[in-house]
């Protein structure tokens, strides 16, 4: 499981979009290493980062 902000909704109740700009910052859990993504959806920064990584 992965931390995640929770979404975000007009008044209406309707989801919004990401903000733009921005960043992820992932962890290693092997290294400690920290590595900057771009602001995709969670499982698109894992996805990018593994891919990145090898």
């Amino acid at each position: 499981m992965y931390a995640v902000f929770p979404p975000v909704t007009d008044a209406a109740g309707r989801p919004q979009p990401a903000r733009p700009g921005g960043s992820k910052i992932m962890v290693s859990k092997d290294t400690g290493e920290t590595v900057t993504l771009p602001n995709y959806p969670t499982q698109a920064a894992i996805d990018l980062y593994r891919q990145q990584r090898g």
